[in-house]
């Protein structure tokens, strides 16, 4: 279990950080456009009351959070948590 550990560190050390988009001035991630393994370690944090929907021009999207949200899961509750406790393998 150590080295699942270990392994599980440096998968998330070469993980980038994806940058945000926006709409009427709103930093907001799209769940969607996450890698696999970061949206599923996502959604198993986030609360029902998180996700937002943006109505653009040309489609909606129902599947959001904001930017800060997403850093702050990032830096902090991605970083310090191993998720070797969810059913997807460790090619974060």
């Amino acid at each position: 279990m150590q080295n699942l550990k270990v392994d599980v560190v440096l998968l998330k050390k070469n993980m980038q950080k994806i940058s945000p988009e926006f709409f009427e001035g709103i930093a907001f991630v799209q769940l969607y456009s996450l890698p696999l393994r970061q949206h599923e370690a996502i959604c198993s944090w986030l609360s029902a009351d998180s996700y937002h929907k943006f109505s653009l021009p040309d489609k909606v999207m129902d599947d959001c959070i904001l930017y800060d949200e997403y850093e702050y899961w990032f830096e902090y509750a991605f970083q310090y948590h191993d998720y070797t406790d969810l059913p997807f393998a460790l090619d974060f």
